[in-house]
């Protein structure tokens, strides 16, 4: 334990870590077995469902608001003291959205073993980011993802390009995680999507309106364990009680088994068998190019990169790379299990099932709006012979007629295994604690990059202190506004407009940081041209492909890439647009640095070096004008 001093900007959080993670680890144990009691005793699950959540809120708002700082180093880098195992809690928190949290379930129940290479994809992705770029950022004593640039290419125009490219991603993919977490609580909780979207940037606010940085780690650790518990413990519980195993991928390849057997043996279930082949409905160039993707958009993510430059050391963010692989992948080797005990609920109590034996949690799931059958939600036995016709009463359904909602697979997982409310409501307040966690990963990201970068490098760099962390606070509110009436516009295509700011990242600043982080003669104009070819040739493919030649939707001339297709039907677009966006990026870098010359730079630099080492009498005129200044 720490024997730090206290004081306004101790972070207790670091100096008694120990202390204060294990209390609140027995805290959240003990809430849930009190849940478990109160569900046995009948209490109404709608005041468990709410009690759990409004507990959880107040939580990650309270640990927000203790966290608070009064210093630039604690507010953008959380005094840059933060330990190795809680910083890659936080960056795995940062990582794991909802979308990871909640979408890659349903690939996995629909793709098969072919959804491995997005698992494959996103670890080598992150330990690559974190072999090339943890160590070397740290070492940079930078702010932000453009600041480290900056400070190794010496070139405002470059911290001004990254910043741009920052920002705009960031303000994508926030609003990106506000309209997703609003569509989950108007799903499941019957708030309207306003509201949803509403109340998290409310409590994003709250819990990083004072301490910054400081806030978004400890915010980051406590929402890490939530989504621990709540992720691992249904599915773990489900493994036990079904085949023994202490562990649930260990009980993935019994609940595969069965998956297969049935549905090679049951007629109804044939056409869907295809997909639990090793490549599904996707050929092998199709994996490797999703395989690609991922890694290369899990890279140069600056709400993770930054993680790094919270550590104390080079070798503290090394080591912070290392538990970020370690969490990441507790959590997405983990999704198959899901998938596997899911379709086998399906294929044992619902394929086949004459209509009257089928179980409760059909008619809840359709009540709710996550089950379809035939077409139809199933929100009674007379709904659905009348989507289905009499042949339910005979023959029963068949897989292709059941649609499950892909966030109903998971949070409504322990539902359908039989196991407490408490389960259900836990499942569902780790969503919203991975919504959060990446909100406010992404908010300090854009908050610093504007507040740094644009204002205090470029604008206003002799701002007193006080006042940039004033406006620092206000253009928090100020992006969190913005965000959220940009989430909640109508019609918003929020799957291609996350899928084009990860595009951008990895083709604007992913070869880029690669380079200057690894090699010591990068120059600024090449890096520069390399952001704006990388930056400029992805979003005119974007155009071009929702738009057409003439800028109108739905036009008729719209460009299809003929190179992962498959990918773009199975709801994965950019991906050839964004390995196209890479390679102009990667040959602008590497052309350019060949072909400008540096003579004329050098050049100029030695003539100004030259003009100052070569008039000694005007350094000795200027010294003994400010000798008599000096105290005697």
């Amino acid at each position: 334990m720490s024997n730090l001093p206290y004081s306004i900007d101790t972070d207790f959080f670091t100096a008694y870590a120990r202390t204060i993670w294990g209390f609140f680890v027995a805290v959240l144990v003990g809430s849930i077995l009190l849940l478990m009691a109160l569900d046995t005793l009948g209490l109404p699950q709608a005041v468990i469902g709410m009690g759990c959540l409004a507990g959880s809120l107040i939580a990650f708002v309270g640990i927000g608001l203790a966290s608070g700082s009064t210093q630039a180093k604690g507010f953008f880098l959380a005094g840059g003291s933060v330990p190795a195992g809680y910083n890659g809690m936080a960056a795995a928190a940062a990582y794991l959205s909802s979308a990871w949290f909640l979408l890659l379930g349903a690939a996995f129940s629909s793709w098969g073993a072919a959804a491995w290479a997005i698992v494959a994809g996103a670890l080598i992705g992150l330990a690559a980011g974190g072999h090339y770029l943890a160590a070397p950022m740290r070492q940079s004593g930078a702010t932000s993802t453009a600041d480290f640039l900056a400070r190794r290419l010496a070139s405002p125009s470059v911290r001004l390009a990254a910043s741009l490219i920052v920002i705009a991603t960031g303000f994508m993919l926030l609003a990106v995680i506000f309209n997703t977490g609003g569509r989950i609580t108007e799903n499941l909780l019957g708030l309207p999507f306003g509201w949803g979207v509403g109340t998290m940037a409310a409590i994003v606010a709250l819990m990083l309106i004072l301490g910054g940085m400081r806030s978004t780690t400890w915010t980051q650790t406590a929402q890490f364990i939530v989504m621990f518990a709540a992720f691992l413990l249904p599915v773990t519980i489900a493994a036990a009680d079904r085949y023994g195993w202490p562990l649930p991928q260990l009980a993935l390849r019994d609940a595969a088994s069965a998956v297969r057997t049935i549905a090679s043996a049951d007629p109804r279930a044939m056409p869907e068998a295809a997909s639990l082949s090793l490549f599904g409905h996707f050929r092998p160039a199709d994996l490797v190019g999703l395989l690609a993707f991922t890694a290369l958009c899990s890279v140069a993510l600056p709400h993770v990169l930054e993680r790094y430059l919270t550590a104390p050391s080079a070798a503290s963010a090394r080591r912070s790379s290392r538990w970020l692989l370690l969490f990441t992948g507790l959590f997405l080797v983990t999704t198959p299990t899901y998938a596997a005990l899911s379709l086998l609920e399906l294929l044992r109590d619902v394929v086949g099932m004459p209509l009257q034996s089928l179980p409760d949690w059909v008619f809840s799931h359709g009540q709710a709006g996550s089950l379809a059958l035939c077409g139809a939600p199933a929100v009674s036995p007379e709904a659905i012979r009348a989507a289905c016709g009499a042949r339910v009463d005979t023959i029963g359904l068949s897989l292709s007629d059941i649609r499950l909602a892909s966030e109903t697979m998971v949070i409504s997982f322990a539902e359908r295994e039989g196991l407490s409310f408490a389960f259900s409501s836990l499942i569902f307040v780790g969503a919203v604690a991975a919504a959060l966690s990446s909100a406010s990963g992404l908010l300090m990201t854009i908050v610093g990059t504007g507040s740094h970068d644009i204002q205090h490098r470029l604008l206003m760099p002799d701002m007193p202190m006080g006042k940039r962390l004033l406006a620092a606070r206000l253009t928090m509110l100020c992006a969190i506004a913005l965000a959220a009436m940009w989430a909640l516009e109508p019609d918003r295509a929020v799957i291609d407009l996350g899928f084009l700011a990860l595009g951008l990242l990895a083709a604007g600043l992913m070869p880029v940081l690669i380079a200057t982080a690894r090699a010591h003669h990068v120059r600024p104009l090449p890096a520069l041209l390399s952001m704006l070819a990388g930056t400029a040739t992805l979003l005119t493919l974007f155009m071009l492909q929702r738009f057409g030649f003439d800028l109108s939707a739905a036009s008729g001339d719209e460009w299809q890439p003929q190179a992962f297709a498959a990918l773009g039907e199975a709801g994965i677009p950019l991906v050839a647009s964004t390995f196209i966006a890479i390679a102009a990026s990667t040959a602008t870098l590497i052309l350019a640095s060949v072909l400008i010359p540096t003579t004329a730079l050098a050049a100029r630099r030695g003539r100004q070096l030259k003009a100052q080492i070569t008039q000694p009498e005007e350094l000795l005129r200027a010294a003994a004008e400010r000798m008599p200044q000096l105290p005697k």
